[in-house]
């Protein structure tokens, strides 16, 4: 479950790539740039598994795809973009004081 208040679906596509272990990034293509409040209910799945913690999960509910389309009427395309990627070349030790 994830939630927010006046949230972009540029910050949510971020925060879905990070989170939902699809593989892949999620890249917002709606060319919606508003806050919304949201609420989006899913069980993720791992490698096809739910996943199986020490404490018990519920194991019904929607998938993440499943749960877009239902709760915020969004379907998530394949599909090739330009993303940007961070690299970091090189690192230097702070300085004492």
């Amino acid at each position: 479950k994830i939630a927010g208040r006046n949230v972009t679906l540029a910050a949510i596509a971020g925060s879905l790539s990070y989170n939902a272990n699809l593989g892949r990034p999620i890249v917002n293509n709606t060319g919606l740039d508003i806050g919304f409040d949201f609420t989006l209910d899913w069980i993720p799945d791992v490698n096809g598994l739910r996943p199986q913690d020490s404490e018990p999960q519920e194991t019904s509910g929607p998938n993440l795809q499943q749960a877009l389309i239902e709760q915020f009427g969004i379907k998530l395309q394949s599909a090739k973009v330009p993303i940007d990627i961070y690299t970091l070349d090189h690192v230097e030790r702070p300085s004492a004081n």
